[in-house]
């Protein structure tokens, strides 16, 4: 199953949930590319997608740090194991053009880790932020 926006968890997340949709849309366009063997497009939204990550990523870090989220080292591990994660992809998609992998990825790994992050991680730490917030 391929993420969609309403698989995600109901909750006011703010700029947070604009990201994942952004992320979402790009997933889509990704996966869409994987299923159609468009090889250069498939490099190009990968690309794309770890960069938007990463910005969606430091985004939440620096708020989480700047607010001194008690959680933040255990929410920034996941973080930089998931970037890991995609740069894997994106190095084994580049040595064997294998688009059936990539799909595999977003269906079955990339899906699956953002509803769970998403509920187990930034629910509470949105929660935290809107609390301690000046």
């Amino acid at each position: 199953m391929l993420i969609t926006q309403e698989l995600l968890p109901e909750g006011d997340l703010g700029l947070f949930q604009a990201m994942h949709f952004e992320r979402i849309a790009l997933i889509t366009k990704l996966h869409n590319a994987a299923i159609n063997k468009e090889s250069q497009n498939i490099i190009t939204l990968l690309q794309e997608l770890l960069n938007t990550t990463n910005k969606h990523f430091s985004y939440e870090n620096e708020q989480m740090k700047s607010a001194a989220f008690q959680e933040y080292h255990r929410h920034k591990f996941e973080h930089d194991k998931e970037l890991l994660e995609l740069e894997s992809i994106m190095s084994f998609y580049e040595m064997t053009q294998d688009a059936d992998s990539v799909a595999a990825y977003l269906e079955d790994s990339l899906t699956p880790w953002i509803v769970e992050h998403v509920e187990s991680m930034d629910l509470q730490t949105v929660a935290f932020l809107k609390e301690n917030s000046s």
